[in-house]
């Protein structure tokens, strides 16, 4: 049973997750509005997903198909594929968080599991890489990445693309951080609940991210301040689930259950004029860090690759990529324009004017065929 969707009780669930964090104590005032705040999952729908890519909005779905390569889509086949994810043996080691103190350290993956499967300890790992290991043979990567175009662009863009396994043990709890990228998350069991708000307006309220901000040990978190962010959204992601989470939204995550899941960061046709926006108004958070990734050359591939996408794919390829939900005219925010406009160039400006080249040839073809 997705118990996310069916079985929970947000003053319930909110009273398990404070005795994991004390910064979610809320007053019994504000239970209404902690209530208020709760996306429940709906039934998916590929329209609806596609809608909220373009919109910048959460989508959580059950009757997701199961991206399962071997056992099929069904709901049938998910303990199979958890027990081929156990019985996986790669070398080396892997990077976790481990106990109340969030320690990080390496682990093998079997002694990931042990601690997994036997509750002995608190542990996390959501950095288990899929791409060029046996799990692509465990899991549906198409159905993980069918619209995402990131591994077809260059270097410079495509080592930004990330698809991962996440493995939680209960009582997991993990700090207030952005993954800048829009993400994907599918639950093959667990509950994890999730507490996520759009940086800037959190930044306004004093709400810290630590991917973003200097925060010392912990990220500050204030439910008060939470409850009064217009964009505050918590919900709950269990057996089943798919979360598709927009790249400005910083989340605080508390595992309820034990965890695993799959998935990854995406940017296609009807996200790329937001994320480079995004990037280019505020800066992305991996430009921050020293890993070797060029802003420029990342952003003008990412142009590239969706000018390919829209002059070389098919007609059907572009309708299953939902080319027909970006409007046909993109508009940004007047003094988000005016900023790039005022900047010495802008990628962001560049792929607008490829959408409405193309969405013209398009009309003119269609005029032409009658």
């Amino acid at each position: 049973m997705n118990k996310a969707r069916n079985t929970v009780d947000p003053v319930d669930i909110l009273s398990r997750a404070r005795a994991l964090d004390e910064s979610l104590s809320l007053t019994s005032s504000s239970q209404p509005k902690w209530i208020k705040k709760q996306l429940h999952s709906t039934a998916y729908s590929k329209k609806k997903w596609f809608q909220n890519i373009v919109d910048g909005d959460i989508s959580l779905f059950h009757r997701y198909p199961v991206p399962s390569s071997k056992e099929g889509t069904s709901a049938d086949s998910i303990p199979s594929t958890i027990n081929a994810i156990k019985s996986w043996r790669p070398r080396g080691q892997i990077r976790v968080q481990t106990g109340p103190s969030r320690t990080k350290k390496y682990l093998s993956f079997q002694n990931i599991m042990d601690r997994w499967e036997n509750e002995k300890a608190v542990v996390s790992a959501t950095d288990i890489h899929v791409r060029r290991t046996k799990l692509e043979k465990i899991f549906d990567i198409d159905l993980l990445t069918h619209v995402n175009l990131l591994p077809s662009a260059g270097i410079a863009a495509k080592d930004l693309e990330m698809l991962t396994m996440v493995v939680s043990s209960k009582n997991n709890v993990t700090d207030s951080h952005s993954d800048d990228l829009d993400g994907s998350n599918y639950c093959f069991c667990g509950l994890k609940l999730w507490l996520a708000w759009d940086y800037l307006e959190g930044q306004q309220k004093g709400l810290e991210d630590c991917d973003r901000d200097y925060t010392g040990e912990r990220a500050h978190f204030d439910m008060a301040a939470f409850l009064s962010l217009k964009s505050a959204r918590w919900f709950c992601v269990g057996e089943g689930d798919m979360l598709f989470l927009p790249g400005n939204y910083t989340h605080k995550v508390i595992t309820l259950e034990k965890y695993i899941g799959v998935g990854g960061f995406y940017v296609c046709l009807l996200n790329a004029v937001r994320t480079l926006a995004r990037w280019e108004l505020r800066g992305a958070n991996w430009e921050l860090t020293d890993d070797g990734i060029d802003p420029h050359s990342a952003r003008s591939e990412i142009v590239k690759t969706m000018r390919r996408a829209l002059t070389k794919k098919s007609r059907k390829e572009l309708n299953a990529h939902g080319i027909s939900h970006i409007p046909s005219t993109l508009k940004l925010p007047k003094s988000d324009v005016k900023k790039l406009h005022n900047a010495e160039s802008s990628t962001t400006l560049e792929l607008i004017d490829s959408f409405e080249t193309f969405q013209n040839s398009r009309r003119t073809a269609e005029y032409a065929a009658l």
